[in-house]
């Protein structure tokens, strides 16, 4: 049976106040209750603005008609409040064999300490959803890292891997963590989940933004099924208590103090290792949409 609009945004905010509550299960295994409480728009892009800088600050991409706004198509799901979208308009970033910057990438999200999306500062909480639609000339069949989100430290001189990315590669969505809260050139998987072409996927992050294992935390929720919620099997990562942004080390950047955490933010599109082949005329394509971050 076919669900309305409105009974798939309540779902979706029932799923949302779910992976908002932190340890919502006991260690024992037994369900605890909580008291949900509302959540504050801080931002959010629905596509609708034909000029991604308003929300992105800028993209990072060979040039700007790597980003194109198509009006039509766009990601079904109803915003993280529960409200429609209001249109059909998303965001497609493409990347082509040779393409250079700072890599082989096409991003939008600007890497400054004062971008519009450097939401995620120590000590805070934030949840970021957004959806994202891998087009047939996705090379989903890949077996190296292939990013598609980063939650990235803004530039300072601790140097490598972004704190937290979600890449999509191997046939599976793939959650990946800097191997050190300092300089690292790798990253490890702390989940994934199964993905496929031409299909509009929801995920929600969850995360409170710490370099202290302690005190940092991060779940994630994905609508494999495109039934509004995050609920099914397989849709909810476990809960990971570790470091969420990474810390300052001495060098020439003297913006953050040395020993103090870095704050991230948020970038999505295309980078990927350059080996992975993109020929024109259709190279490699990710689509982008509905895109809020909200502070619980």
């Amino acid at each position: 049976m076919t669900s309305s609009p409105r009974s798939r945004a309540l779902i979706l905010l029932a799923a949302a106040a779910a992976l908002v509550c932190v340890g919502a299960v006991a260690a024992s295994g037994k369900k605890r209750k909580h008291r949900g409480g509302g959540t504050v728009l801080i931002a959010s892009d629905t596509a609708a603005n034909p000029n991604p800088d308003a929300f992105w600050g800028r993209n990072y991409c060979a040039n700007n008609s790597r980003v194109q706004q198509i009006t039509s198509g766009g990601d079904p799901h109803p915003t993280a409040t529960g409200a429609p979208q209001g249109n059909s308009d998303f965001r497609r970033l493409t990347v082509f064999d040779g393409d250079n910057s700072f890599g082989e990438r096409c991003e939008l999200g600007w890497d400054d300490l004062h971008s519009p999306t450097a939401f995620y500062r120590p000590g805070k909480h934030r949840i970021t959803d957004i959806s994202i639609r891998l087009p047939p000339n996705f090379p989903l069949g890949a077996f190296t890292w292939q990013a598609v989100m980063q939650m990235k430290s803004v530039p300072n001189n601790t140097t490598g891997t972004p704190v937290l990315e979600l890449d999509a590669y191997g046939g599976r969505w793939r959650l990946r963590q800097s191997l050190s809260r300092y300089s690292a050139s790798d990253s490890r998987e702390l989940w994934s989940a199964p993905a496929k072409l031409n299909f509009w996927t929801r995920f929600m992050f969850n995360v409170r933004y710490s370099p202290q294992k302690k005190r940092g935390y991060i779940r994630v929720g994905v609508d494999l099924n495109g039934d509004g919620d995050f609920s099914d099997p397989g849709e909810r990562s476990r809960a990971f208590h570790t470091y969420t942004v990474k810390i300052q080390t001495p060098g020439p950047l003297s913006d953050i103090a040395v020993g103090h955490a870095i704050p991230s933010h948020l970038r999505a599109g295309l980078y990927h290792n350059s080996s992975i082949p993109c020929p024109a005329p259709s190279g490699c394509s990710v689509d982008i949409d509905n895109v809020q971050v909200l502070r619980p």
